[in-house]
């Protein structure tokens, strides 16, 4: 199994935009969220934070794309081998990675090779010109149309199992290892071919074995309830009769063999389940049960880093009607499993949202991705609360011989 440190990671994911302006800036309140414009978020706003991340306990940062975009999320990406400007720079990243590895801080990149932007110089030349060798680095049709993400014409698909395109986002993820990042979030991997995949795994371990290749396998909400009508949407592989029954498990582990493992979005469907939506007096004993069955169902060597929320999705907190106990409920069950924790930025000091994402008057997923508000005190209780559960799950590793139990929690556990 590569990349043995990562069973002992604890991920604190950063959305770069959003996190922090730098210490000064941050004494100054804003109210920028709702635009997909940038709100000023910078890498040397992460380094001037990273005595607090210490302070919390956490050991990994994932930061959401860095890679030129025009857009706050940075899914978008212009250039894969250029930090975004408003960011900051080549400099200002190593400069962060240097200091996160003097803290013991390993740092993870969100790559995106499944698509680009619009913008970006390659795809503009091969959509302007039919002759130019980049054509075929897309899925062009007779009419100049193309495939692209989700139908999104402003992401077209990159042809990843056509020699050049497939070396080009290779060597960029080469790159970045060579650069100082110690593994991979890996976005959208349902779009390239299997094949790609077990190229991409034998080409970066050949020269980084201990990086972890972690992918984003899910496209779509609620797959733990699949309906009929979410069939078109699911379309893995095209394998529909195969998801009809435990769907989201089902499309992680394709990729045994390929990654490393893949986030478990099947853990976030239930805890939700079972303790955000939840009010049965049972609920832990039948959530235990879930997951039991759930981690028996793929290889031990593969994690399945688990998480509570993330940019793409309502915060639990929301979720459970902005119940403090449910949240902490969900983070104890969540911290005691084997499978590396992840944290989503603002989780620790109960961050939520004022409305649903699928609300058309709520500005969508910019509900969950709302500035950290440091010119705020918030020292507070569950701040402590995670420092506590980070806390005791370094001291539960420090004992590999002792098997982890789900920890059945109710309204009367004391913290």
């Amino acid at each position: 199994m590569y990349a043995q440190w990562f069973k002992k990671a604890i991920i604190y994911q950063i959305f770069v935009d959003r996190f922090s302006r730098g210490v000064e800036a941050d004494k100054n309140p804003t109210d920028c969220w709702n635009t997909q414009s940038k709100c000023g978020g910078t890498l040397t706003g992460v380094i001037e934070r990273l005595p607090y991340l210490e302070e919390l306990g956490i050991n990994t940062i994932w930061l959401t794309p860095i890679n030129k975009t025009d857009s706050s999320h940075g899914y978008n990406i212009i250039d894969h081998y250029e930090v975004d400007p408003d960011f900051g720079s080549k400099d200002i990243l190593h400069e962060l990675i240097n200091k996160a590895h003097e803290r013991g801080i390993q740092m993870i990149m969100d790559f995106v090779p499944n698509h680009v932007y619009e913008q970006n110089p390659i795809f503009t030349e091969a959509r302007d010109d039919r002759q130019s060798p980049y054509r075929k680095w897309f899925y062009f049709r007779d009419d100049n149309s193309y495939e692209a993400f989700y139908q999104y014409p402003s992401l077209p698909k990159l042809n990843l199992d056509y020699g050049p395109a497939r070396d080009y986002i290779v060597d960029a993820a080469k790159y970045w290892l060579d650069f100082g990042f110690d593994g991979f979030r890996i976005d959208h991997v349902f779009g390239p071919s299997h094949d790609f995949w077990k190229h991409f795994r034998k080409e970066l371990k050949e020269s980084h074995p201990d990086a972890p290749l972690i992918g984003e396998a899910w496209g779509f909400e609620g797959v733990g309830k699949l309906r009929l009508h979410d069939l078109h949407t699911v379309n893995i592989r095209g394998k529909y009769l195969k998801y009809l029954v435990n769907a989201q498990d089902s499309a992680m582990k394709e990729y045994y063999g390929e990654l490393d493992g893949t986030l478990d979005f099947r853990f976030k469907v239930l805890a939700r389940r079972f303790i955000a939506e939840s009010g049965d007096t049972n609920r832990m004993e039948k959530f235990d049960k879930a997951l039991k069955k759930h981690y028996a169902y793929f290889p031990k060597d593969f994690f399945l880093p688990s998480f509570l929320d993330n940019h793409d999705m309502n915060r639990f907190l929301f979720e459970a009607g902005g119940d403090d106990q449910k949240l902490k409920d969900a983070a104890t069950v969540q911290f005691a499993q084997d499978q590396p924790p992840v944290i989503y930025y603002g989780d620790e000091i109960a961050m939520s949202q004022e409305k649903y994402i699928g609300d058309p008057t709520s500005g969508s997923h910019n509900q969950v991705r709302r500035m950290y508000p440091w010119w705020i005190p918030r020292y507070d209780e569950m701040f402590y609360f995670y420092k506590d559960l980070i806390k005791a799950r370094k001291d539960k590793q420090k004992t590999p011989d002792l098997e982890s139990e789900a920890i059945e929690v109710s309204d009367q556990t004391p913290y």
